[in-house]
């Protein structure tokens, strides 16, 4: 589209870039401001789990915010649901998801950072899905998530 407010906004993209890549220095303040809040975020939450935890019983398989046994499949299938029930809100209908991954896989994370993650990525996946099958007769073909 030409001339339109589409072309416009393109247009506009294209100067921001060119800007934004003439200055290097505000991308690594930035880059470092950022990283610096989520150490920090992450750092304040750890104490605040640890405290708790020393408080009442503590779970199984956590030190503080992290999980010795998180299974990505699992958190995965929960982003999926949370992520789906928005679709389903917005849409009226949300498109399938399907995972692939060995459930007893496990590893130490923060189960809270990688179900931020994993609905981020499905919650856009199924927004890009959703808007292309919208006036479409057809059926939008199940999402893929492997793990």
């Amino acid at each position: 589209r030409e001339g339109g407010e589409g072309g416009a906004r393109l247009g506009k993209r294209g100067v921001e870039n060119k800007w934004m890549n003439d200055m290097p220095e505000i991308h690594q303040f930035l880059d470092g401001f950022y990283m610096s809040r989520i150490g920090i975020r992450m750092l304040m939450g750890q104490h605040v789990a640890l405290e708790e935890a020393a408080a009442t019983a503590p779970q199984d398989n956590y030190i503080g915010l992290i999980c010795t046994k998180v299974s990505p499949v699992a958190v995965a299938r929960d982003a999926i649901e949370d992520a789906r029930s928005i679709c389903m809100r917005q849409y009226g209908d949300a498109p399938e998801v399907e995972v692939f991954g060995d459930e007893s896989f496990t590893f130490a994370y923060v189960p809270g950072h990688l179900h931020q993650m994993l609905f981020e990525l499905v919650k856009n996946s199924l927004r890009a899905v959703s808007d292309k099958y919208l006036d479409s007769d057809q059926m939008p073909p199940p999402l893929r998530v492997v793990i």
